[in-house]
């Protein structure tokens, strides 16, 4: 891209590996999801302080960037999109039964703010589980790769343990709301 702007914008549409592609598509919704939702864990990322859960979500932030490139090439036929494999869902599986060891059960809702990095990490989840619903409808078209939605439905309930276990280092009681 030579300037930071085309113009096409102006006109409802947007460019995606060469195509135009209208700014209201199922497609391009899900490609402004991943993008929020890669920027605000970059955020997120930025605020934490244990070294190897940074590594662990800039590691997502790339699998991320990954479903980016394979949404793109729904409209760009001209290349294969880089995989994306089961693997990818295990090690959040698997971080998430780690991490679920050192948290107490739930019961019933957590109010998110416990602090600053748990609730940039539930506003991660959030922000992952509106990508998640994006991801749905192009599923539901046949359009995705069969390991995608399950990374993203993974995805959140990570972020939500994540959250959980980041209060619980901090020694700080989780509020539940008062019905």
């Amino acid at each position: 891209m030579k300037h930071a702007f085309t113009g096409k914008g102006d006109r409802g549409k947007s460019t995606v590996s060469g195509c135009e592609i209208d700014k209201n598509s199922p497609i391009t919704s899900c490609l402004g999801n991943l993008d929020e939702l890669v920027s605000l864990l970059g955020f997120f990322r930025a605020s934490l302080k244990d070294k190897s859960i940074k590594e662990t979500i800039l590691t997502i932030q790339n699998d991320i960037f990954t479903i980016q490139a394979n949404v793109a090439f729904l409209i760009y036929k001209g290349k294969k999109p880089p995989k994306f494999g089961p693997g990818r869902i295990r090690g959040l599986e698997n971080l998430i039964a780690l991490m679920s060891k050192n948290i107490p059960e739930v019961k019933s809702f957590v109010i998110p703010g416990a602090t600053v990095e748990s609730a940039l990490g539930d506003l991660c989840r959030a922000v992952a589980r509106n990508t998640e619903r994006n991801l749905v409808a192009l599923a539901k078209e046949g359009w995705l790769r069969k390991d995608i939605l399950p990374y993203a439905n993974r995805l959140s309930s990570f972020l939500f343990i994540l959250s959980r276990y980041l209060a619980a280092k901090s020694k700080i009681t989780e509020e539940h709301p008062r019905y």
